[in-house]
């Protein structure tokens, strides 16, 4: 089935999807293998993973940040007996473990992931191990000291006589260039892990000791001198003793990894899939692909602002012409006409990738309120199928898919036929076309043909059948590019060859060969389509005609009722207690303070919104008369009120039925028919406020500036932080530290992609390396 697809564009599809991809299994266990699926319950689970992978795709966060394909091959190794996993291996499963828990954390946290959440349902995450190689191991990979007294008090041994070798070994080596034994930039090197002295050939027998090896051309010879020889020994001793310490805990290691070999691998696996799932993603939102309505049962198309996703990597999403199509059990049948390049190909492609798209896990670019069926088999002919091994001829070739197409032909089969019935002589290859798209009709499958021959055209007019054409735009001379639905289409023959200038003489000759019905024809069908035109415009004339009837009405009606039943409505404001005052004062502060994740609001925007309060609060009035109208007609500048409350407002926008507010200093949306228009008048007042500025104070003298969120877990300290975050806004911190440690860094990388959301934030960095290096996280406040 996926070798039609290819014919369509499919494999480039699939090609864009390999981009993506971050690990070779994935394309070799999924991408390679990927099927065109008609189990409607598979297919659903597949498109709604795809769904949930694009808006998780919108945090940014890299799922992958290792391939961790060669995970399986240390696995594969764990049968064998004796088999000890080293620090490389051990870090890799460390790796694989960290990117799994990173999306287990992202997934349990966001509502969006729920179509990928059946696949951690009894899913078993080794949590333990990857505790313990977070402990055991550096960032590096190398085993952390720190966790092995045993092996700490080894590896500082090693550090303080290997200083004191090389300490030696300078003073040693200053005295021989004094001699003029060595060169006056010699310096100490290691040679089979034993420091040595880069001594003149000649002067070798002058110092004694171990000769270890000479250079390349002879002059150099490296020497350990006896003084060294000891301190080489004793270090030598200390390194070995060292490794038997390391390999000991190697063993232990793998025999922990062992232990849990299973949840390790189901881990990789979830992971390889997620990468085809999300790569699979990537290529969706690039074509601002979505997710259709699919029926379980009765086969349809209802592709509404459809584009070709081919077009749309070529040339981007706003360059491609969008368009609708129909096709349902009443009419199941597209014939398509209409002049050469003006896309007829291109919407059956479009048609045939939408579907087998769907239907290998993959959103289309249509709206989403689009609606597709299933279908058991997606036939197309486009292009010459020509054969030269088979010797066969483009119609020839053409005849034997038609074969296959008849035999096979039933109500859940789709197929695409681009320039039907051509590669012969017109007028019998028209006729066996028509017979055999007649058939289909009979067999109640579903399609769309293309084509310029007239019999063919008339098909369109039978039951189950409908036209359509590419319209042409006859002044400019050029295609449109879009679908018209409900009348064949004409060539432009005469039109296209008289525009590039061929004689006329010519063409009149051209017209006299043929016979009179054809020329009636296309005239009556030129005719057809100037006077749907016509009504097409009229229509449109009469509606918004009566959009505006209605609208008149509507309002007229609202004023009556409004009088019959609120005439003398006034209501009495009462005044607000102060101290719930001061309490909403603190709330919109911080409810603005949320909002600079998505727009720039600076921290002293946000102090100055808090004296603001303050200053309305001593306005506020002990009562106030509001004279209610029913907002009708929305303009900018008219005050209007909430009808469930006493906000007021000030219109500064309006987009049809969404009405934009300046309420205080703030801005608000809301729905036209949950306002009413006011007069509202207001007698002078003064009142005693609670000072907003006292809830500043308290949380000033409380503040500290330091958060640590070691040991927590990534959601908890994440909400720890956010808190932290808000105080320091309110009490104007300038800087503000994070202690989260090293550990694998995966904390650190939820805090880091955290804080990119804070608008108000300047500056984030390690802290110094004597005081926490990247165990710290520095935060500077614009």
């Amino acid at each position: 089935m996926l070798s039609e697809g290819n014919k369509i564009g499919f494999s480039e599809i699939i090609s864009e999807v390999a981009k993506e991809l971050h690990t070779e299994l994935a394309a070799e266990k999924y991408l390679d293998q990927i099927d065109f699926s008609v189990d409607f319950d598979e297919i659903v689970v597949k498109l709604n993973e795809v769904k949930a992978a694009v808006l998780l795709c919108e945090s940014e966060i890299q799922l992958i940040t290792h391939d961790p394909s060669s995970v399986e091959e240390i696995l594969n190794k764990l049968s064998a007996s004796g088999i000890v996993l080293l620090e490389p291996e051990l870090k890799m499963i460390a790796d694989l473990l960290s990117c799994v828990e990173v999306f287990l954390y992202r997934l349990r946290g966001e509502e969006e992931g729920n179509g990928l959440i059946h696949l951690i349902e009894g899913f078993e995450f080794p949590a333990a191990l990857l505790s313990r190689l977070n402990y055991l191991l550096l960032p590096t990979g190398q085993l952390n000291p720190e966790a092995f007294p045993e092996l700490k008090k080894v590896t500082k041994q090693i550090n303080t006589i290997s200083s004191s070798i090389r300490g030696k070994a300078n003073q040693l080596l200053k005295k021989y260039i004094e001699k003029g034994y060595a060169t006056i930039d010699a310096q100490p090197t290691l040679n089979n892990g034993r420091i040595v002295v880069p001594l003149f050939s000649e002067y070798k027998r002058q110092v004694e000791g171990l000769i270890h090896d000479e250079s390349a051309t002879g002059q150099t010879t490296y020497v350990e001198p006896s003084e060294l020889l000891n301190l080489n020994n004793e270090l030598r001793e200390l390194e070995i003793e060292e490794h038997r310490i390391q390999y000991y805990i190697y063993q232990n290691l793998t025999k922990e990894v062992a232990n849990v070999q299973k949840e390790v691998r189901n881990s990789l696996e979830l992971l390889i899939y997620l990468d085809f799932v999300f790569a699979k993603a990537q290529v969706c939102k690039r074509l601002g692909a979505e997710l259709p309505h699919l029926k379980r049962e009765a086969q349809e198309i209802d592709i509404r602002s459809g584009k070709n996703p081919l077009l749309i990597l070529l040339s981007g999403e706003e360059e491609v012409v969008p368009f609708n199509l129909h096709l349902s059990e009443e009419e199941r049948i597209l014939v398509l006409s209409g002049p050469n390049a003006g896309g007829k190909s291109v919407l059956l492609k479009t048609v045939g990738l939408f579907q087998i798209m769907l239907q290998t896990g993959f959103l289309v670019p249509v709206d989403p309120s689009s609606v597709f069926g299933i279908f058991s088999q997606v036939i197309t002919d486009i292009g010459d199928d020509q054969s030269e091994a088979d010797e066969l001829s483009t119609y020839t070739a053409h005849m034997s898919n038609m074969t296959s197409l008849l035999a096979g032909a039933n109500n859940s089969l789709l197929f695409l036929l681009d320039e039907f019935g051509a590669g012969t002589d017109p007028d019998s290859g028209g006729k066996i076309a028509a017979e055999i798209l007649l058939e289909l009709v009979r067999a109640k499958s579903f399609g769309i043909v293309s084509t310029h021959y007239e019999e063919i055209k008339d098909v369109g007019n039978v039951e189950g059948c409908k036209s359509g054409a590419m319209q042409f735009d006859v002044d400019r001379m050029q295609p449109m590019y879009t679908l018209q639905l409900g009348l064949p289409g004409r060539s432009f023959a005469f039109e296209v060859a008289k525009n590039v200038g061929l004689p006329v003489s010519i063409l009149h000759r051209a017209k006299e060969r043929f016979s009179k019905k054809k020329i009636s024809y296309d005239e009556q069908l030129k005719l057809l389509h100037a006077k749907e035109a016509q009504l097409v415009n009229d229509g449109l004339l009469i509606k918004e005609k009566e959009r505006e009837v209605e609208s008149l009405l509507s309002e007229y009606q609202e004023l009556v009722q409004f009088h019959k039943t609120n005439k003398k409505k006034i209501a009495d404001k009462t005044k607000r207690e102060l101290n719930q005052l001061v309490l909403d004062a603190a709330h919109d502060l911080k409810s603005l303070k949320k909002k600079t994740k998505q727009s720039p609001v600076s921290r002293d925007e946000i102090k100055e919104v808090v004296h603001k309060i303050e200053a309305k609060a001593k306005s506020i009035p002990e009562t106030a008369v509001i004279n209610e109208l029913p907002l009708t007609t929305a303009k900018v500048g008219m005050k209007v009120k909430f009808k469930d409350g006493d906000t007021v407002g000030e219109i500064i926008s309006v987009d049809g039925n969404t009405i934009e507010l300046m309420v205080g200093d703030l801005t608000v949306k809301a729905k036209k028919n949950n306002l009413t228009q006011i007069n509202r008048k207001v007698p002078g007042h003064k009142s005693k406020v609670s000072s907003v500025r006292n809830y500043e104070f308290e949380k000033r003298q409380n503040f500290s500036t330091e958060l640590d969120v070691r040991g927590k877990r990534g959601d908890e300290a994440l909400q720890l932080l956010e808190r932290f975050l808000d105080d320091a806004l309110v009490v104007s911190a300038s800087e503000v530290r994070i202690i989260h440690g090293k550990g694998t860094g995966v904390l650190r990388t939820m805090i880091r992609q955290e804080l990119k959301g804070y608008i108000h934030i300047g500056e984030v960095k390690d802290e110094h390396p004597d005081a926490g290096g990247a165990g710290v996280t520095i935060i500077t406040f614009k």
